[in-house]
């Protein structure tokens, strides 16, 4: 080991100290801190390692040569008697420590980019009959949903939140066209939902997608996942060269945090956030102008989540994004935050303006917060 007023060498991505002797190497990954926290680990499989530097996928300082060329063992000019350092980065010798970052905090979308309105909701109500009266009347009504009304506009990243039960589900549906609506209207882009039918319907469901709460519920156990991802953009019309459909899964699976391998594995090798992550990559393949997130995170821990999340607002750039949670913590940037309670609409803002009102969004995130 170095002395103790000898600088020890920081080089990125991996430090090699050889002894002299050399029959013990010790790498270090050095992982330099950011705005939004460390880049995560992705750690390779062993059946898929990767080409080039073997550091490269979860190196913060990673370029051009990395993903391709492995780099060579290079001697440090500084020694000592005990051992020789050595090591094994293409940043070297060109830079003798590690190139300065940029710290920057990533945004989603300003609300000065948002577009026309993408839908609009007015007056929304879903009812469900809870007991018959005579002649078959319904004598007791819940109303799931009862008076939404708010406008989605394009490139805008809307939050749907609530207690459990507070009609968040339903109302994501009916924007779907997937529940009948008791009064009011959706309208996407002039139309109203509940008035497509054929073609029409086929090029809104293009446009629209969702990510569902139960991950595994959509998924055909049968199917190897690179099929599953494939099914959706194949049924539209959309599927791509056999060659460019395996490029594109192992991209997407990179993406959410997977290894390019799992494409030929079924769904039930996988754990509950896995899956989850599954679901995010097939949505993302149809490039929908609106992507609807069902508690889509609410499986993954928040490490992940944030990270998924933020690959989905890049990758989705431009696009619409509405999350539907109960788990606030995630949503803390979007453009504006829509607080449901017993179906209606009780209070509306960012996340900021709705903690000064200190109303039930403050009460339940404190209420979060604490757990």
């Amino acid at each position: 080991m170095p002395h103790r007023d000898e600088p020890c060498l920081r080089l990125c991505p991996l430090v090699v100290m050889q002894l002299s002797h050399r029959k013990v190497l010790v790498a270090r990954l050095l992982l330099p801190s950011f705005a939004d926290g460390p880049k995560p680990l992705l750690l390779p499989s062993p059946d898929d390692r990767p080409s080039g530097c073997r550091f490269h996928p979860r190196c913060t300082h990673v370029f051009g040569p990395c993903a391709k060329q492995a780099p060579a063992l290079q001697a440090v000019n500084k020694t000592t008697q005990s051992h020789t350092r050595s090591v094994r980065c293409h940043l070297y010798p060109e830079h003798p420590s590690p190139p300065a970052l940029v710290n920057t905090k990533k945004g989603w979308h300003d609300k000065d980019d948002a577009g026309p309105v993408l839908f609009s909701v007015r007056d929304l109500g879903v009812h469900f009959p809870m007991k018959r009266g005579f002649l078959g009347r319904p004598a007791q009504v819940h109303k799931a949903v009862d008076g939404l009304s708010f406008d989605l506009k394009q490139g805008q990243t809307l939050a749907l939140v609530g207690e459990s039960g507070s009609g968040k589900s339903t109302a994501c549906r009916v924007l779907l066209g997937l529940q009948k609506i008791t009064c009011g209207e959706v309208i996407f882009r002039d139309e109203a939902v509940c008035d497509l039918r054929g073609r029409a319907l086929k090029q809104f469901r293009k446009q629209v997608q969702i990510i569902f709460q139960d991950p595994f519920s959509s998924m055909n156990p049968r199917m190897l996942i690179q099929d599953i991802l494939m099914e959706g953009v194949i049924a539209q019309g959309q599927g791509p060269s056999l060659k460019e459909q395996e490029i594109l899964v192992k991209e997407l699976l990179n993406m959410v945090g997977l290894p390019r391998t799992a494409g030929i594995k079924y769904p039930h090798e996988f754990s509950g956030g896995q899956r989850q992550r599954i679901a995010i990559a097939r949505t993302l393949l149809g490039k929908p102008k609106l992507l609807v997130m069902d508690e889509a995170t609410s499986a993954l821990d928040y490490d992940t989540e944030r990270r998924v999340c933020n690959n989905l607002l890049e990758t989705m750039n431009n696009s619409t994004v509405l999350f539907i949670t109960h788990r606030l913590s995630s949503i803390r940037r979007a453009d504006r935050i829509l607080m449901m309670h017993d179906g209606a609409l009780v209070e509306s803002g960012t996340h900021q303006e709705l903690m000064d009102l200190k109303g039930r969004y403050f009460a339940l995130y404190r209420q979060q917060e604490a757990s």
